[in-house]
């Protein structure tokens, strides 16, 4: 498997994360979190909206993102 993917991966992971703690911050911010550009931030916000329909959005007054329905993002393989 790609160390690109694995990567790519782990910086959706941890912004999935940091969502729902409602702990990104402002758009900068939460791209230095995860060690990426702006830009590149924006890209994987795209991958999670319209890939895996997460419904990703940014409030102004508390200056982070959240998720506006509750759900779970699924990356990885669970048992049941």
């Amino acid at each position: 498997m790609s160390r690109l993917f694995i990567k790519t991966i782990d910086k959706l992971k941890r912004i999935d994360r940091l969502v729902r703690l409602k702990a990104t911050g402002p758009p900068n911010d939460l791209a230095n979190k995860i060690n990426v550009s702006p830009s590149t931030l924006y890209e994987y916000l795209l991958i999670l909206k319209d890939t895996f329909h997460a419904p990703i959005v940014y409030c102004k007054v508390r200056r982070s993102y959240h998720y506006k329905e509750s759900g779970v993002l699924g990356l990885e393989f669970k048992k049941k």
